[in-house]
């Protein structure tokens, strides 16, 4: 069961789809963006603003979520940097090499950093998409994601070869920084092999 476990958490984690099924409606300036069972509408994710990249990212997000375990790995590699690709293969190899000696142990992501939770609702959507900062390859864009409740996220952006990519997000108010928490945790790779 604990394998059967550590499998699902890494799926939800780790990877996305390329569909896209999602209802975007603007009420006084604000975007939203929440799943739903229509025909996807394709996304473009060669969008300029970083703040529409970050709400097409949202709506592959809802349909990657719509189904169990969801289907993430195809979006995913399209949509993150190579160093945060990089930084979960770090941790996924640091996972294994733990459960070498503990057999229970869950891993790092007990939660997951698209959705800010274990497990989605219904009502999972985003709101209140708008760019914080942008400079020549790298912008800020501050979200709301509701799953739940609300969360207030900062999702970094780096631009590779021309294109915006997913480098991190950030749960605001509770300070969970998810590349630091990577870095943090993969660095003790050397100091504590087998997380004792």
């Amino acid at each position: 069961m604990k394998r059967v476990f550590q499998a699902l958490t890494l799926c939800v984690c780790c990877i996305s789809c390329t569909q896209t099924q999602s209802n975007v409606s603007k009420e006084e300036g604000q975007s939203e963006v929440q799943a739903e069972s229509k025909a996807p509408e394709k996304p473009s994710l060669e969008a300029e603003d970083p703040a529409k990249y970050v709400e097409e990212v949202y709506r592959l997000v809802g349909v990657a979520y719509s189904e169990f375990p969801p289907q993430t790995s195809e979006f995913e590699g399209k949509v993150v940097s190579k160093g945060w690709k990089e930084a979960c293969d770090l941790v996924m190899k640091r996972d294994e090499e733990i459960s070498k000696y503990d057999e229970d142990y869950i891993g790092f992501f007990d939660a997951d950093y698209w959705i800010m939770g274990q497990d989605i609702d219904q009502a999972f959507g985003v709101r209140d998409i708008k760019t914080q900062m942008v400079q020549k390859d790298k912008a800020v864009v501050s979200i709301i994601v509701h799953n739940f409740s609300d969360t207030e996220v900062e999702v970094t952006l780096v631009r590779e070869d021309g294109k915006w990519k997913v480098d991190n997000l950030k749960d605001v108010k509770a300070d969970i920084d998810w590349r630091k928490g990577m870095a943090e945790y993969t660095h003790e790779m050397t100091t504590n092999p087998r997380g004792e």
